[in-house]
């Protein structure tokens, strides 16, 4: 784990790479020498690791990881050696009921781990990369509420679509990523998460995104109505388009039965056209957050001067 104080001192200390390369193999060398005495410890007290109830698994992010090992195949390697610790660990600690990886590598070992933990009810992965063989996997997780975060280069789908029994949903992106969020659109027989999900939030989306969203709606349980009751989408640095808007409203209108909660920030079209669409595809609408940008230029939520008059809303 790299703490704040390191962090600073990488940042403004340290200005050429043969510094950072110097100054980060002691530190790495500390914080593995470290993890291993913490594991052999929790190994040998299962009355620490049974009554665990509460787990954040952290390792150092592939930016940092690779001005100490520069060949990529390694740094695969080293990731899957953590990831069989942690499967060991995590097999010893039977009441956790959240868990929290952070640029954490997924292989199938130790997604098994995580589905066999009993209680589990909140998995949050950030930054974290899941391995071809979990593509593979049988496994099914457990977990009602599953938090994606710094998503930048593709959703892990594979792990999405194995949390049979999720309600709760959460996608945070990285606004400026190079690539879009949810990647490339995943493949239907394995993934299906609006078939069980509640409660969704989307942050920092691309409008590309937006469009891979409303195709995973509109294939989720073909001929049925959805049991979402509350939708919240905040686009990154790109505001919604109108046709993808309406394509949005319209794929929803699937739940209009239990879908109580709406709110869209970041919108490029704000007719009053808009709220008639909305009106008729989600009738039960109980509660509705509109926010409009004035221009492409407008990239955070702030007062903008909508295109229509007062009434005409």
């Amino acid at each position: 784990l790299l703490s704040g104080e390191v962090t600073a001192h990488f940042r403004t200390i340290l200005t050429t790479e043969e510094e950072r390369v110097a100054y980060l193999v002691p530190k790495l060398q500390e914080a593995w020498a470290k993890f291993q005495d913490h594991s052999s410890m929790l190994r040998s007290r299962p009355e620490i690791t049974r009554n665990v109830s509460n787990l954040r698994i952290t390792t150092w992010r592939d930016a940092i990881m690779s001005k100490v090992i520069a060949d990529g195949a390694k740094r695969v390697a080293v990731n899957e050696a953590l990831s069989r610790m942690f499967r060991g660990l995590l097999g010893r600690m039977s009441n956790v009921q959240s868990l929290s990886l952070s640029a954490v590598r997924i292989t199938n070992e130790l997604f098994q781990a995580v589905c066999e933990l009993p209680k589990l009810s909140f998995l949050s992965l950030v930054a974290c990369t899941a391995s071809a063989d979990v593509h593979a996997s049988t496994h099914s997780c457990s977990t009602k509420h599953l938090y994606l975060g710094e998503e930048g280069a593709g959703v892990p789908w594979d792990v999405v679509g194995r949390c049979t029994n999720l309600e709760w949903l959460t996608i945070s992106a990285l606004p400026y990523a190079p690539q879009w969020a949810f990647g490339s659109l995943p493949d239907f027989a394995t993934v299906s998460p609006f078939t069980t999900l509640q409660r969704v939030l989307f942050r920092a989306l691309h409008p590309r995104d937006v469009e891979i969203l409303v195709t995973l709606l509109n294939n989720a349980l073909p001929g049925q109505s959805l049991p979402l009751t509350h939708f919240k989408l905040v686009m990154g640095v790109e505001e919604l388009d109108e046709e993808t808007l309406f394509a949005l409203v319209t794929a929803l209108s699937r739940a209009s039965a239990t879908l109580g909660i709406l709110s869209i920030e970041g919108v490029g079209y704000a007719q009053p056209d808009l709220f008639d669409h909305i009106a008729l595809a989600l009738p039960n609408l109980g509660a509705l957050t509109i926010t409009y940008r004035d221009s492409d230029r407008q990239r955070e939520t702030r007062p903008a001067s909508w295109p229509g008059l007062t009434w005409e809303y």
